[in-house]
């Protein structure tokens, strides 16, 4: 969430990104200053929140790491946040092979597209959000919001929300 309302993070992709290649094969492009941009980004949007000092330098760490490939990339991003939210590591296992669908519980998220997404206002039970006196409580922005915001009581708020 950025002062003027939720902000989209993108990662620059090189050629071929929709060239029917496997995840593991898309590699990231490093030819703008895109890792710089995106870490001013988070600065500006949460260097007021009270656990920005805490998580930023690992989120920083990663990304300045320049991984080849998004899958890499996605990865490192992915068990970070898992374990500082004190999720199971195993809810959020990788699958060995592709599958065309998925039965309840499990929630398939594969065919949502970002562009088309847009956080909702809810009168869900929220936490304390920066530019909350501008915009209102606004779910589902990201776990690094929950997390600048939350700190280790991210955990607590996800199992709130899962219920």
């Amino acid at each position: 969430m950025g002062v003027n309302g939720p902000i989209t993070l993108t990662v620059p992709l090189l050629k071929g990104k929709h060239n029917s290649k496997y995840i593991t094969e898309v590699q990231i492009s490093y030819h703008d200053s895109w890792i710089g941009d995106m870490l001013h980004a988070l600065r500006s949007a949460y260097g007021a929140a009270p656990y920005f000092d805490f998580y930023y330098p690992e989120i920083e760490h990663i990304l300045r790491a320049k991984h080849s490939h998004l899958w890499t990339l996605n990865e490192a991003l992915r068990k970070l946040m898992i374990k500082r939210c004190g999720l199971e590591e195993s809810i959020f296992a990788n699958t060995r092979e592709y599958q065309k669908s998925y039965d309840p519980p499990t929630l398939d998220i594969r065919s949502l597209k970002l562009k088309d997404y847009r956080p909702q206002k809810t009168d869900h039970q929220g936490y304390s959000q920066i530019f909350e006196d501008r915009h209102g409580f606004i779910a589902g922005l990201s776990i690094l919001d929950a997390l600048f915001c939350l700190g280790p009581e991210t955990s607590l708020y996800l199992s709130r929300a899962e219920q």
